[in-house]
């Protein structure tokens, strides 16, 4: 790999993720440029591509983005003639991208905070490549102190109804019972990623399918897990925290339409963009996270609310357990014992050493520095 090459980064679409993925390509940029690398920084929704083609690059990266899938008029991607390795970053499940994988751009792999998601696009996608790479916490220069935080306990994420989206034809007997048993299965074990429980499911209907078909049908079904019962169990988690007397400071208008709305418990705040967020993490004695089945798995909320020096309260992951230690750093919750959260909150809201162990570890190994690392380390293994 010639190290003089630069690299090819595009900022992150703003409309996406309530614009984590503009933070992500930003704090990305800067901390690859503190490392003494060469970066091109382009917006795909301003800049032209085209002064940027048949050039060498030590790597092209980009956020969720479909700019890789454009084509010439002969039909050629216009990727195939940038040359060096290609990084899409995907924060969604790797199904929701099924149609963009027939086919793919040469030299083309993903990046993901999820090691269930590297194993599926591994196993499914066999054009693909996957590598796991959580990304950075966002520094703080000017650290809160804990005795002063205006909020006992925040959650940043937006009010969605616990109701799971049903764009299915019901009416067909077969897809009802697959539908119905898929969501039964889900509520009654959360611990299981989405592609899992719909394998269970299917071998209990008696249903075998090939990866391929699998694979494809999966695509159809794998929001009702993100976009369905990830939010039923963040509606109850949160009702639960307030009707157990504890006061939960929450952002935006969406959750005026909480059926726990004139909860007193619930206070509602107007809306914060992305690059507010972390004020509030750094206004928080802990900060919940609940994530949106991403279920091995180390998430920015997490990163950036420990960054803060907020202590952060999340649902468990393989990843979170083996790299933080729970009461010590962090504080993990189970899905499956959401009424013992209460009981969390109230042992360790006042813990400030939790607090500090947990910034501690993130400053020490989960820096955007540290991302920034990790990705030249896959570049060269390329």
């Amino acid at each position: 790999m010639d190290n003089k090459l630069p690299i090819l980064l595009f900022k992150g679409d703003e409309s996406l993720c309530y614009g984590i993925m503009t933070e992500y390509s930003q704090q990305l940029r800067n901390a690859l440029m503190a490392a003494g690398e060469n970066v091109i920084y382009l917006d795909p929704k301003e800049d032209e591509v085209e002064p940027y083609i048949d050039k060498h690059y030590k790597a092209v990266i980009a956020f969720m983005e479909n700019i890789f899938y454009m084509v010439l008029p002969n039909g050629d991607f216009v990727f195939d003639h940038f040359y060096g390795p290609k990084f899409n970053y995907w924060t969604d499940h790797p199904a929701f991208y099924y149609r963009y994988v027939q086919k793919v751009p040469k030299d083309y792999y993903i990046l993901t905070q999820d090691r269930s998601y590297v194993k599926y696009i591994n196993r499914y996608y066999k054009q693909l490549q996957a590598f796991y790479l959580p990304p950075g916490g966002k520094h703080i220069d000017d650290v809160m102190p804990f005795s002063e935080r205006k909020y006992d306990l925040s959650f940043v994420g937006t009010y969605w109804p616990g109701e799971v989206e049903n764009t299915f034809n019901k009416t067909d007997e077969t897809t009802r019972i697959i539908m119905d048993s898929y969501l039964k299965f889900l509520m009654n074990e959360p611990d299981y990623t989405a592609e899992e429980a719909f394998e269970i499911v299917l071998e209990k209907l008696g249903a075998h399918l090939t990866d391929d078909q699998f694979a494809q049908e999966f695509s159809k079904v794998h929001r009702l897990a993100s976009r369905g019962v990830a939010r039923y169990f963040r509606q109850k988690i949160i009702e639960r925290i307030v009707d157990s007397g504890i006061t939960i400071d929450v952002f935006g208008d969406s959750w005026k339409e909480a059926t726990f709305a004139n909860n007193s418990n619930l206070r509602i705040h107007p809306e914060v963009t992305s690059d507010k967020i972390s004020e509030i993490y750094n206004s928080s004695k802990m900060s919940l996270n609940v994530m949106t089945w991403h279920k091995d798995s180390i998430t920015e909320r997490v990163l950036d609310s420990m960054m803060a020096g907020s202590i952060a309260l999340s649902d468990q992951t393989p990843a979170l357990r083996e790299n933080f230690t729970d009461g010590e750093e962090i504080v993990l919750f189970s899905l499956k014992e959401i009424e013992r959260i209460p009981e969390r909150i109230r042992k360790y809201l006042s813990n400030e050493e939790v607090a500090n162990r947990g910034r501690e570890k993130v400053l020490q190994s989960f820096s955007w520095d540290n991302c920034a690392r990790r990705l030249l380390e896959i570049i060269d293994e390329l």
